[in-house]
């Protein structure tokens, strides 16, 4: 099972966030971007309540994969100097 999927087996984001402890809109996104693993232990357990079969391994092998983002310099440059007065 997807996370897609998973969230969807549990009822939705809002139930998702519940079983979680999370803010009502953090699991709105994890469909797309993956459910971060920090939640897959409540969420196998309230899926076996549930009489769901999902496993670590199968929410790894099934999480998206992303490109690191890195900073550009622009982003990571000190302050320039400022302007003589």
């Amino acid at each position: 099972m997807d996370h897609a999927a998973l969230v969807e087996a549990l009822g939705g984001p809002l139930a998702v966030a519940g079983i979680c402890g999370v803010n009502e809109k953090t699991p709105y996104k994890w469909p797309i971007r993956g459910i971060p693993a920090a939640y897959w232990p409540a969420l196998v357990r309230a899926a076996a309540a549930r009489g769901l079969t999902v496993t670590h391994d199968e929410l790894e092998a099934t999480a998206p994969q992303y490109p690191i983002r890195r900073k550009s310099k622009r982003q990571t440059a000190g302050p320039t100097s400022a302007p003589a007065a």
